[in-house]
């Protein structure tokens, strides 16, 4: 299976192609063995590649037959690169895939598609035989306890006081003996000094020595905490009220630092932040999709009483230059370890794979809660900094995280994102010298660009671990490397690693048996009272420092068939495509973004591997950025190709350099217009329909509402002018304007009609309905057996759905869908209530549903539709976090909300609470809510609707107080770096 076995095809732009494509089948029709081992963990893969899309997805089907039966599943995929995963097929009970002997692949689409390509191939191998390890002369001359990788290729590394309690002490009046700053130029090899962090005089020194850090959005190093003072008290430490020496405990520092690689030449480039609300000694930082940082854990200053750090703080650098910090809600337990192993998860959580008092939990920044995820480990080891942990690769399109821990005797894997998910050991190590447990207690893991786990240093019970290990997250195997893959240089307590723009790794630091750098710690007999501390710079002839850095070659590194990148943008987006340009294209297997990584006893919580889709033009490959920033958090990454090379391994590009950034959404409306021809004491209700296939596709909008004397009027927009209205029925309908939808008109393909329902005139609280197949509207129905005293509220997801409060004092929310034979009975959505209208939105292929609380409580509330189609997940309040003091602040109204989706948002819209009549909105991204913008120009008494023709969002509201008119605004979705 050595290569890909091509196929292109292009088909034209008929309304439905089904293509049937067997793979196996001689041309005469009969069927040749494939032999493939498709099996999860088997060594064969399956991959499509569609060049070219005019729709949105193509529905695709495989079936595979093998000489005991078949099996089929189907998927909906997008253009681009897609390895299909073998675990999604169902089919008979104990089905084997390690003897298939022909596939036959369905693709239905709606408009033309270019198959480029279907390959079967074994995954590209690392040839672990080939890698080394490649010593370097220079020295240091400073250990190397924290690095991080900036641009543009340079590892800044420090140490404060170099983990040693003279430098320390002296530290205190000569800045000299803690400056530490020192930066590694991963081109030329040459190391050069830089400035340490300056704070005013009077104030404790800044000893960065075990502080936390993590890479901002825009490049810098946030770098927070570090050394207030030692374990046993020193002449000059701050006072300790609270007996932390007398625990032998290090107490924190509160600073915060920002390390700016672009600060010009000849200038500090350490800028002071604000500072967090209590000290931290060997704290976590980790940064979070919105772009801002959470500091976890750490032993605090000397005036805390507590011996843990127990605060949830982020951190945002708005405004500049000092940002500032905001504690959150909640607290961690006074167990949970320094330097905790932290990840942020594509659906938005932090999880912790270190133990917190028994259990692996996981942080909702936007609920600011704690779930437990899993049990601890049952291995000690594996809730401390002793061993590491990793984020193993994310792929498109499910990027289904899952966690590696390592160190220990036995590696675990677990994925934290499903439910009830466990600890599991891998597969089992190569045995080193005879044993296939031996520990890696403070060694790094490194993920390198062929999706490889690279672990090295580390010490067994007193054994230096120079020999190197890789671990392959697609086949969950380990390999043990050959003589070449030793290291020439131990590396243990305070050492680092990390990833180099040209795939190499950097190897640095490390303390001798974790002793002091500049004096040996004494050893006393256990309950021998501990001497006073050093305070000199250094006892004669003692470093206990390693200052050599190492770097490690894997095998890529000169090859001549490495891919070239000839040109990539400096700055990408989400939800963009970005072009990369380069003269093997044709040999492209993957794409990847690789984060910065920022290193620290035994664990990078930066670094970071994101599986990119991409499709072929020429010389140049179209590459498609998630939408969600969950899945790659803003800031620096090396984009990464990686090919086949000739002998068939997995041959990577050197990385360029690329600043993932969020986009702001312009949100500006256009200017209101009052529509004179029409007038309403309730609000208008609007809805899109499409008329034509996907190449002659129309879209229309459509506006309806109830005048003064309770007749239904409707109107549409034609070349950007609504037309004049129409009344709908002849006699009056109901005392409120009516919700308004569509529905998939039979026989016509993506076709939609309008659909409406309203409630009856005067008393009678009926629900009534009809249809417009285009050419006007069906007589009304009934909706036997129910009843509303508002408006209900209509979406489609696939059929229409509808909601709405109950009659009188029935403030319960029901719900039903359309079918071909009429409406299902109606449900209650339980736990619920409402006594305003709700409003339904479809957003991410989800329903929404969004409902102000009952009388009094003028909260918003919000729902969704699970996928089995009948269960409404538990309500949340709409609310989003306030900028300055990171409160969540609820939202709400006397009205009920309107819902839409827009670009790569939900829109919600609503008017204020009591006398406030101004229109007020916000952004939904699926996890969090906007800040709410107010428009003070605009007022209303019923409140605005909301609807999206095209990307751009539509407002339509009956004016205030006696305004009956309706008025109505525009807004494109636009998005611009920021």
């Amino acid at each position: 299976m050595g290569g890909p076995d091509r196929l292109a095809l292009s088909l034209g732009p008929e309304q439905y192609v089904r293509l049937e494509v067997c793979y196996g089948i001689r041309p005469d029709g009969t069927a040749h063995h494939l032999g493939l081992d498709l099996r999860e963990g088997g060594a064969d893969r399956l991959t499509t590649v569609i060049s070219t899309l005019d729709t949105a997805a193509v529905n695709f089907n495989a079936v595979i037959i093998t000489p005991n039966g078949w099996t089929s599943a189907g998927t909906n995929c997008g253009p681009g690169r897609i390895d299909f995963r073998f675990d999604d097929f169902a089919g008979p009970g104990g089905q084997d895939f390690s003897n298939i002997s022909y596939i036959i692949f369905v693709f239905q689409t709606g408009g033309a598609l270019t198959l480029e390509s279907i390959e079967t191939r074994r995954r590209l191998p690392l040839d672990l035989a080939l890698l080394r390890w490649h010593p370097t002369t220079p020295e240091t001359a400073k250990l190397a306890v924290h690095a991080g990788l900036v641009r543009p290729g340079r590892i800044v590394f420090f140490s404060g006081d170099e983990h040693d309690p003279g430098r320390h002490f002296l530290g205190r009046t000569d800045l000299a003996q803690i400056d530490s700053t020192r930066v590694y130029d991963c081109t030329t090899g040459v190391i050069d000094r830089l400035p340490s962090p300056e704070v005013a005089p009077g104030q404790p020194p800044a000893d960065l020595f075990c502080c936390g850090h993590a890479q901002l959005a825009d490049g810098r190093l946030l770098v927070a905490g570090g050394t207030e003072s030692w374990d046993r008290g020193q002449p000059g430490d701050p006072p300790d009220p609270t007996g932390h020496h007398t625990n032998q405990h290090f107490t924190g520092l509160r600073y915060t630092w920002v390390f700016d690689p672009q600060a010009p030449q000849g200038t500090n480039p350490w800028i002071r932040a604000a500072d967090m609300a209590k000290g931290r000694w060997y704290p976590s930082l980790v940064t979070l999709p919105d772009g801002s940082c959470l500091a976890l854990s750490g032993h605090p200053d000397s005036n805390s009483p507590e011996h843990v750090n127990p605060l949830v703080e982020v951190f945002s650098e708005k405004p500049g230059p000092q940002g500032h910090w905001t504690t959150r809600p909640g607290t961690v337990s006074a167990a949970y370890s320094n330097y905790p192993r932290l990840h942020v998860m594509p659906n938005g959580e932090v999880f912790s794979a270190t133990p917190m008092a028994g259990q692996c939990k996981a942080w909702d920044p936007s609920a600011d809660v704690w779930r437990d995820v899993a049990p601890a480990p049952e291995d000690p080891d594996y809730g401390s900094h002793k061993t590491t942990s990793v984020l193993l690769p994310l792929l498109p399109p499910r990027y289904e995280p899952r966690v590696l821990l390592c160190g220990g005797r036995q590696p675990l894997l677990i994925s934290p994102q499903t439910p009830g998910s466990r600890w599991a050991p891998t597969a089992p190590r190569r045995a080193i010298e005879g044993s296939t447990a031996r520990k890696r207690l403070d060694g790094s893991a490194v993920i390198l660009p062929t999706m490889d786990i690279l672990v090295c240093g580390g010490f067994d019970e007193g054994r230096a671990m120079v020999e190197t290990e890789a671990f392959d997250p697609v086949d969950d195997t380990w390999t043990t490397l050959g003589a070449d893959g030793v290291a020439k240089v131990p590396r243990g307590y305070h050492s680092v690693a990390l990833l180099m723009p040209d795939g190499r790794v950097f190897t640095a630091g490390s303390n001798d048996r974790g002793d002091w750098s500049y004096h040996n710690r004494p050893a006393l007999p256990e309950g021998t009272p501990l001497p006073p501390l050093p305070r000199t710079t250094g006892d004669p002839g003692v470093d206990n420092r390693e200052t050599r850095i190492e770097i490690f070659e894997p095998p890529y590194i000169g090859r001549p068939d490495r891919p070239t990148i000839a040109a990539a943008p400096e700055v990408i987006s989400y939800g963009a495509t970005f072009v990369v340009e380069t003269p093997d294209a044709e040999r492209i297997r993957q794409v990847a973004l690789l984060r910065a990584g920022s290193a620290t006893h035994a664990f990078d919580g930066d670094q970071r591997y994101v599986g990119l889709r991409y499709t072929r033009t020429g010389g140049q490959l179209h590459v498609r950025i998630p939408d969600k920033p969950a899945i790659a958090p803003p800031g620096t990454y090396l984009v990464f190709l990686v090919a086949q090379g000739q002998d068939g391994v997995a041959v990577p590009s050197e990385g360029r350099f690329v600043t993932l950034r969020p986009l702001r959404i312009v949100t500006t409306w256009a200017p209101q217009k009052r529509l004179t021809d029409r007038v309403t004491e309730d609000r208008p209700l609007m809805a899109v329909t499409t008329i034509g296939d996907f190449s002659t596709a129309v879209h229309t909008l459509h506006m309806v509402w109830r005048g003064f004397n309770e007749h239904f009027f409707q109107s549409r927009l034609d070349n950007g002018a609504w037309t004049a209205p129409q009344q709908v029925f002849a006699a009056p309908v109901s005392t409120h304007s009516p919700a308004l939808g569509t529905y998939l008109r039979p026989g016509g393909g993506l076709e939609t009609g309008l659909v409406m329902a309203w409630r009856g005139p005067g008393e009678h609280q009926g629900l009534h309905w009809a249809l417009n197949p285009g050419d006007g509207w069906t007589a009304a129905q009934d909706f036997v057996g129910a009843g509303s005293s508002h408006r209900p509220a209509l979406a489609q997801l696939g059929d229409p759905h509808m909601a709405w409060k109950g009659i009188d004092d029935d403030h319960r929310i029901y719900w039903s869908k359309l079918l071909p034979s009429g409406w299902q009975p109606q449900q209650v959505i339980p736990g619920v209530g409402t006594s305003q209208p709700p409003s339904l939105a479809v957003f991410q292929s989800r329903l929404y549903l969004f409902w102000k609380g009952i009388d009094d409580d003028n909260t918003f509330w919000y729902s969704w539709l699970e996928p089995d189609g009948t269960t409404w997940h538990p309500q949340n309040n709409v609310a989003f976090r306030d900028p300055a003091s990171g409160a969540q602040m609820k939202v709400g109204s006397v009205m009920g909300p309107s819902a839409s989706a827009w670009g790569t948002r939900l829109l919600l819209a609503w008017r204020g609470v009591a006398d406030d009549r101004n229109i007020y909105f916000s952004l939904f991204d699926g996890e969090e809510f906007s800040p709410q913008i107010r428009k003070t120009e605009w007022g209303t008494t019923q409140g605005p609707t909301v609807c999206s023709l095209g990307d751009t969002a539509h407002m339509a509201w009956k004016g205030a107080l006696d305004d009956a008119t309706i008025y109505w605004s525009t807004m494109p979705f636009v998005q611009q770096a920021g």
